[in-house]
């Protein structure tokens, strides 16, 4: 990567920060990582590490908002718009073996340099589906709660399998999260 971009420098080092998380991830690991010289580095990223970890959180942002407005399209039911937006968290995180960056940065002091936009990262994902199951008939209180509690599930699901090596973890908790948000079909019926 001796004439690496600076797009596939942040790649090498989001996964970097997905392995390690951002306070396991140095420099070194990065130089050695890109094939480029710290020197090199710092003349794509003066900021450094901080100036890499905020354009991350950025990309993330501008991977996650997009989506998220997708879930206001009314002209795919609810249940369908989750469905896709599932999909695409599952090819995001392939099949539940890459890391999540949330978690990468939201462990240690790094936190506090990207913490508000991670915050307002995560609540703009959770009122999504929040809103979304209001409008598919979910009362409000209870649609936060539930939106709430299946972003908890995926990124827990996400990290335990990542931990245990298993990828179907997340996999059941991607195929529940319809279910977690909107209620089972049965419950529907009822």
């Amino acid at each position: 990567m001796a004439t690496a971009s600076r797009q596939e420098i942040l790649q090498a080092v989001l996964e970097l920060f997905r392995e390690c998380g951002y306070e396991g991830t140095s420099m070194a690991m990065i130089s050695e990582r890109t094939k480029l010289g710290k020197a090199s580095l710092y003349h794509h990223f003066p900021g450094g590490k901080e100036q890499m970890r905020d354009e991350l959180v950025k990309l993330l942002g501008d991977w996650f908002r997009p989506r998220l407005e997708q879930l206001k399209d009314d002209a795919t039911p609810p249940r369908g718009r989750v469905k896709v937006f599932i999909s695409e968290l599952d090819s995001f995180f392939e099949g539940g073996q890459r890391g999540c960056l949330f978690a990468a940065l939201a462990v240690g002091p790094a936190e506090n340099g990207c913490r508000i936009e991670l915050k307002d990262l995560m609540n703009l994902w959770i009122s999504a589906l929040a809103e979304l199951a209001e409008k598919s008939g979910v009362p409000a209180n209870d649609a936060q709660t539930r939106a709430e509690d299946c972003v908890a599930q995926l990124e827990g699901a996400l990290l335990v399998s990542r931990i245990v090596g298993d990828k179907s973890i997340f996999k059941r908790a991607l195929r529940q999260a319809p279910d977690m948000l909107f209620g089972s079909s049965r419950q529907l019926e009822s």
